[in-house]
């Protein structure tokens, strides 16, 4: 099967580029590098753009969680549709200035190196997107088929998802500690050598993407909803206190002090950087108390 493909211009790529870049800013304290690199994505991927329409499409195809392939095959019709629509030049112009800027504002040498998992698929998703466009794909009928079959069969495996059952309850940022979360942050980060959780990740990818998009801050506000019950779940069990020292129980204490006092009043109005912060210290917090306690 003969086709091109260009990280570079990989719409869903770009995303978890940006993802990781504001990971590793995150970790080092980076605030301005934050807010650059959100300015730019936001600048290039507005709501009227070709590039933020054709990064609905991708997700539509890559996030599908869909149990029955008939309907996937059906959203996957619609998505071709709008697809074919879709002006190749214009996204090009688009994604052409939006690397341009990456390069010419951040700097980063390795922006669009970093590892991501189930690059394959990323790519197999751009790749039929640009197919259907008629844009770099060499293949036959027969092909196209198996590309098609390839997003098909993937739209339909299950994935970890996290529903919003009750209203969310809101932590506000002005309640968090944040020398403790420094302390605690500069600590884990040394431990782990600055590698991201999948939780981690996730967070930061829908605290990135979801400015204007309401499905992904409540896909936000329930991740941190679904993690602030996880923590204290594991914290508070008699089997794991008593094989801790008191270094890390008294750190354990402030955790849940943090969270069990914090108001859940007004998160979607107050979603920041330090709040964000937190919950990254604490993804990682977690997934540290959960090992000892196996």
């Amino acid at each position: 099967m003969g086709f091109k493909h260009n990280k570079k211009r990989n719409v869903g790529l770009i995303s978890e580029f940006f993802s990781r870049y504001i990971a590793g800013a995150f970790i080092d304290g980076r605030h301005n590098d934050i807010a650059t690199a959100r300015k730019i994505w936001e600048k290039h991927l507005h709501p009227k753009s070709e590039t933020y329409k054709e990064f609905v499409l991708f997700n539509a195809l890559y996030e599908s969680n869909l149990k029955s392939k008939e309907v996937a095959y059906s959203l996957l019709n619609r998505a071709k549709d709008v697809c074919k629509n879709q002006s190749q030049e214009v996204l090009d112009s688009e994604k052409a200035a939006l690397i341009n800027e990456v390069k010419a504002t951040l700097k980063d040498k390795d922006f669009f190196d970093r590892p991501v998992s189930n690059f394959k698929t990323f790519a197999t998703v751009q790749v039929l997107m640009n197919a259907w466009r008629g844009i770099g794909f060499k293949g036959d009928i027969a092909d196209l088929a198996t590309l098609e079959e390839s997003v098909l069969e993937h739209m339909c495996t299950p994935k970890a998802t996290n529903s919003l059952e009750n209203e969310a309850e809101k932590l506000t940022t002005s309640e968090i500690d944040s020398l403790v979360v420094k302390l605690m942050t500069e600590k884990l980060n040394k431990r782990y050598e600055n590698l991201l959780s999948e939780t981690q990740r996730r967070m930061l990818q829908l605290y990135v993407f979801s400015q204007n998009d309401t499905e992904k801050k409540a896909s936000l506000v329930s991740l941190l909803e679904d993690l602030k019950t996880r923590t204290l779940k594991s914290v508070k069990s008699p089997v794991l206190t008593e094989s801790l020292d008191r270094t890390v129980k008294t750190k354990l204490q402030e955790v849940v002090k943090l969270l069990e006092e914090s108001s859940y009043s007004n998160i979607l109005e107050n979603l920041g950087d330090d709040l964000i912060a937190f919950y990254m210290t604490i993804a990682k917090l977690t997934e540290e108390v959960e090992s000892k306690s196996e």
